[in-house]
């Protein structure tokens, strides 16, 4: 079940976060960032309690009795960023990211936004399927910082609005 995530549940997110990261991640961003402080179970769990509930920002937990994956939405004007959706790398395959990625659709709806968009790394072409899969769209591109510059892809999806 889904369900909003507790200041309790960080640091499950973060282990989360950090393993399927270096999962996703490996071979795209230098091993240096991967594995060194900043991508840290300890460092993403600071990261995420200092981010919690800021600037409208919303967590949302797979718990089963095992938190097995998370996102973290934000709203933007008349637009929702999926800041984060991420599945233990253990889980992979057991339909929870469309399951997450549908419960995102259904609270950006609810919440009455036009578009919902994320950023991903170019070279993670599993993630970009999944997107594609779901229904997005590539959109624009920029370049971020994980221990070298490194390509993004902004994906965008409209919120269907059934009456």
């Amino acid at each position: 079940m889904i369900r909003p995530m507790e200041r309790a549940d960080i640091p499950r997110v973060a282990e989360i976060h950090t393993f399927a990261r270096r999962v996703a991640y490996r071979g795209a961003v230098p091993d240096g960032f991967l594995f060194g402080d900043q991508n840290s179970v300890q460092t993403r769990a600071k990261a995420f309690a200092d981010e919690f509930g800021k600037n409208g920002r919303a967590g949302f937990v797979w718990d089963d009795g095992i938190i097995r994956g998370f996102l973290i939405v934000a709203p933007t004007g008349e637009d929702l960023e999926l800041e984060r959706i991420f599945v233990d790398p253990l889980m992979f395959g057991e339909g929870l990211g469309r399951k997450l990625s549908a419960f995102c659709d259904e609270y950006a709806k609810q919440k009455g936004l036009k578009q919902i968009y994320l950023w991903v790394l170019e070279a993670n072409h599993s993630a970009r399927g999944f997107y594609e899969n779901v229904g997005y769209r590539m959109g624009s591109s920029r370049t971020d910082q994980m221990g070298e510059a490194t390509p993004m892809v902004r994906y965008v999806k409209d919120v269907k609005v059934y009456d």
